[in-house]
């Protein structure tokens, strides 16, 4: 009598094992992007830890691609108190002024869960959002964004407010949702 495994009586543990494979994959292409370096203070670090379980394949937001870069992100992060973190390091709440690419310098506010009132809001459950968060003025970040190949980004403020001499809501090709719903 032949033996069956776990994995070929029930067809859920086949897709639960096809899925971690998967996973696996990103993984590996995410070492090439290492060291991220990323400063984070305590309740960045388990906010992003939720962010990654949404983005993990199963989860509510499926996207293992940015599950995995969260996953390095985190291993590679170093945990400081609050205080210090808010004055130094990209944390939720700040404004922050980066250049992405070789465009014009924008500043965006990060936030975890519950989007502020002002404009130019991104979540760090984003690309853009979890690459900015933890990073430091004048950091210069390389990662690869899935829908653009591999995209630069150049911390140039933090806390930045009245830090553009052309403020994003003066420029004429600037929109607060291309932003939001970015894929970065």
């Amino acid at each position: 009598m032949q033996r069956l495994s776990g994995q070929d009586c029930d067809p859920a543990l086949g897709l639960r094992h096809s899925k971690c494979r998967q996973s696996f994959d990103h993984d590996q292409h995410i070492e090439q992007l290492r060291p991220i370096r990323a400063t984070l203070s305590e309740t960045d670090f388990w906010q992003l830890q939720d962010q990654r379980r949404r983005r993990e394949i199963g989860g509510p937001a499926e996207d293992p691609h940015l599950a995995a870069y969260l996953r390095a992100k985190l291993a590679d992060a170093r945990i400081i108190p609050e205080p210090e973190a808010r004055r130094a390091f990209v944390t939720a709440g700040s404004v922050v002024a980066c250049r992405i690419d070789h465009h014009l310098p924008r500043c965006f506010r990060l936030y975890h869960w519950t989007p502020p009132v002002q404009r130019c809001a991104i979540s760090t459950g984003t690309w853009l959002g979890a690459v900015l968060i933890g990073m430091a003025p004048h950091q210069i970040v390389t990662f690869s964004d899935p829908g653009a190949g591999f995209r630069r980004i150049e911390i140039l403020h933090i806390n930045a407010k009245d830090f553009l001499p052309a403020d994003n809501r003066n420029s004429r090709s600037f929109h607060p949702v291309d932003t939001i719903h970015s894929h970065l």
